[in-house]
């Protein structure tokens, strides 16, 4: 019997470098392929200050310039009179540069420069047209106008004391009536002008409404809601509205609009009242020419309360 044993080739051994330290060399197959590297996208980098010399000593200036741009004057309102057209056509010659608007049987000329609203305001006063100027609100006086008042009131007794009071954006003009066995009632004349934030004008409010426990809020608000009388909501609108819902305060509009414009009517003048629970009534009334209207707001302190009770006879 003859046994026969297949012997296969043997292949030779991988050579297997090691280096001194233990470094193994991979084989070919496990090492990859060399690619050149190609970046598209590059990224200028420039110095834009390379040509700029050093400063020293001798040679450093220093230039203050005056980020504010001059002021416009205020308009000048003249009257549509029978020969207004001969005024407009001699500042016109005089001042090409002014600008002018039709607004509620007045011209709004708006001059250029100081010098041109000099100029034309003393020539209108010395041809004697009828015309009024429009003074800036830190130069208007403050003035309070109290009706129905009790004939024994003595009126040196009614006291004028001025306080500030610290606002983020808005302004205010605040009065307090001190009444007799009663808390005061403080009435603020407001303003929320259309640049300040819309969200922050609420910290004045705020400020404001903590003056004291009755407290009327009257002004432009500059915001607009369909629940108070308007065609659209702005964000300032839905700001003032969740505002009076966090602070339990009522926010009064007139029926008709306050503010005209070119296009345009909205009621953007309202009133806010804390704790002043008395009927009342509120008007917009078009006495003014302006493209706002005053409103007018009628409380009634003397009012009957209806009984409600039944009287029976019984024996």
């Amino acid at each position: 019997m003859q046994i026969v044993f297949a012997i296969n080739e043997l292949k030779p051994a991988k050579l297997i470098n090691l280096s001194d330290d233990g470094f193994k060399t991979p084989g070919k197959k496990q090492t990859a392929k060399a690619t050149e590297k190609h970046n598209p996208f590059r990224i200028p980098v420039n110095n834009k200050f390379a040509n700029i010399e050093e400063e020293t000593s001798s040679n450093a200036q220093v230039t203050v310039t005056d980020d504010h741009s001059p002021t416009k004057p205020p308009p000048i309102m003249l009257a549509l009179t029978a020969n207004y057209t001969h005024a407009l056509q001699e500042i016109h010659r005089k001042f090409p540069k002014t600008e002018n608007k039709l607004t509620k049987g007045y011209i709004k000329i708006f001059p250029d420069t100081e010098d041109s609203y000099r100029k034309i305001i003393t020539y209108l006063t010395n041809a004697k047209y009828e015309y009024y100027i429009i003074r800036p609100r830190n130069e208007r006086p403050l003035k309070i106008d109290v009706k129905r008042l009790p004939i024994d009131t003595n009126i040196d007794e009614i006291c004028y004391v001025e306080t500030q009071v610290p606002l983020h954006g808005g302004e205010a003009t605040i009065i307090s009536l001190n009444l007799n066995n009663q808390d005061a009632l403080i009435i603020a004349s407001i303003h929320i002008p259309p640049s300040s934030d819309n969200a922050l004008f609420t910290l004045d409010l705020e400020i404001l409404i903590q003056l004291g426990s009755n407290v009327i809020l009257c002004g432009d608000f500059n915001a607009k809601h369909i629940v108070r009388n308007c065609n659209n909501i702005n964000t300032r609108g839905n700001n003032l509205i969740n505002f009076c819902n966090n602070t339990f305060t009522e926010l009064i509009a007139p029926t008709t609009p306050t503010r005209f414009g070119f296009n345009s009517a909205s009621t953007t003048d309202l009133a806010l009242i804390k704790n002043f629970f008395y009927p009342f009534e509120i008007f917009s009334l078009p006495e003014l020419n302006s493209d706002h209207n005053p409103i007018k707001i009628a409380f009634k302190f003397n009012y009957d309360i209806t009984s409600n009770y039944l009287t029976k006879k019984t024996d």
